[in-house]
């Protein structure tokens, strides 16, 4: 099959997340179980939310195929998506996530590779990598309070609170991991109430 080195740019529109535009828009997803924030500079990033690439839709992955480059391009940093390995036809694009997605939460990853870290997204100042993999692995069920998980009753990570959760301890009970992002029942609850007063006010 044919085999590629450079898979396509991360376009989308750039701001400051300190400017009016960028505060509006940090409001906007903070409740959502999906961004696709890449930050760039500092406090700049690039959104494809509305305008952007199909490389936003690439997904994580810690044995990737793919990886993330910066390039200053006529003064404008770039970002693109570059092949780190031979990828063919048909075969699915993914890179390591690191922290380049901003402000991405912590939560558990279900990339499925054999080197998988268990965790994706930010982590406290004060814990190191090692630390935060022994918290998820003693990280108890909130319902049933049991810490072992199993193929087929796996824990699931809210990414507001960072609690576990297995899937089939909630109601209903989920039969599939959700591929993106995840919120608990009582997170979702405090979006609603929260959404729901802003709205009157």
């Amino acid at each position: 099959g044919d085999v590629y080195k450079r898979q396509m740019q991360y376009f989308g529109e750039v701001f400051d997340t300190e400017t009016r535009l960028g505060t509006e828009r940090l409001r906007k997803y903070k409740g959502s179980t999906c961004t696709y924030l890449m930050k760039i500079h500092k406090t700049f990033v690039i959104d494809p939310t509305y305008k952007g690439s199909m490389a936003r839709f690439i997904n994580h992955s810690c044995d990737p195929n793919c990886e993330t480059q910066k390039w200053n391009v006529l003064g404008e940093i770039c970002v693109g998506i570059f092949a780190v390995k031979d990828i063919h036809e048909g075969e699915e694009l993914s890179f390591d996530y690191h922290f380049d997605c901003y402000r991405t939460p912590l939560t558990r990853c279900c990339c499925g590779a054999k080197n998988c870290k268990g965790y994706l997204g930010v982590m406290p100042a004060t814990m190191s990598p090692e630390k935060w993999e022994k918290k998820l692995d003693d990280m108890p069920c909130v319902i049933c309070k049991k810490v072992e998980d199993s193929d087929d009753n796996q824990m699931l990570l809210c990414d507001e609170c960072n609690r576990g959760y297995h899937a089939l301890c909630l109601t209903p009970p989920l039969k599939e991991i959700p591929k993106e992002g995840w919120y608990c029942p009582e997170c979702i609850d405090k979006f609603c109430k929260r959404e729901n007063k802003e709205s009157v006010e």
